[in-house]
């Protein structure tokens, strides 16, 4: 074979090496691109409206969901989510489970700048609840923020749920759990009098309790607010951790 002839034949296998690369090329971006697609979002952001949303609606700013358990419940295991609050919220007289996940609410869209959150209180089995979830697993907790949270008066007699008892409870003493809860701007309402409920509690299993800023909780945090806490020495919780000086 001529020399013109080997270079012909050396450009048609280069040309067909080539036209084989970006073949296997475009075949590899769609397969990582259909793997990116697949795998799942595992933060999200979230808005809710207790008096415009529906529980149906995409959560976006256009169409936020009802509630915040909606957007909690869209929120996926070992995840996180900003929800953004446009409305005032009262807490339904349920008790939810949160189980490794995240949450982050805020509260500075609604008017004024500030949303309130309010709880509320309800009887079962012979034990008097408060509103709010109980937590398990690794990642688990709040952190509110521009956020007013509203405890409720209670007119009956049965005693207090020990864990279900605050906003943020324990879900058991049995199951592993790191839990968190964080407040800032933040004003802490309660009642003069039949208050009821706690805000977190760090009895049974542990929880980490990150910090308080700019909050107003008409005296220290303990046995009020944080039940299981010793407010003169919290190192003596030794299931509590927090970054402040005094609870």
């Amino acid at each position: 074979m001529s020399l013109t002839g080997e270079i012909t034949k050396l450009v048609g296998k280069a040309t067909e090496l080539i036209d084989t690369f970006e073949a296997k090329e475009a075949e590899i971006n769609q397969e990582v691109q259909a793997a990116v697609a697949a795998f799942p979002q595992t933060h999200k952001v979230f808005y809710v409206d207790a008096v415009n949303g529906d529980s149906n609606n995409s959560g976006d700013q256009e169409e936020p969901l009802l509630t915040i358990q909606d957007a909690v419940e869209r929120t996926p295991i070992n995840g996180s989510a900003n929800i953004n609050l446009l409305s005032n919220v009262i807490l339904p007289p349920e008790r939810y489970s949160l189980q490794n996940k995240s949450i982050q609410i805020y509260g500075h869209r609604a008017p004024g700048g500030k949303a309130k959150l309010k709880a509320t209180v309800f009887e079962k089995d012979g034990y008097a609840y408060l509103s709010g979830w109980n937590t398990f697993g690794l990642n688990a907790g709040f952190m509110l923020r521009f956020v007013d949270i509203e405890f409720p008066t209670y007119t009956g007699e049965l005693p207090g749920f020990n864990r279900y008892r605050s906003i943020l409870g324990n879900f058991s003493g049995y199951v592993q759990t790191l839990s968190h809860f964080a407040i800032s701007d933040a004003e802490l309402i309660f009642p003069n009098e039949n208050g009821f409920g706690l805000l977190a509690c760090a009895s049974g299993t542990g929880l980490v309790f990150l910090g308080n800023s700019i909050v107003d909780v008409n005296g220290n945090m303990s046995g009020r607010y944080v039940d299981g806490a010793d407010a003169s020495n919290p190192s003596n919780t030794t299931q509590l951790i927090t970054n402040m000086a005094t609870l």
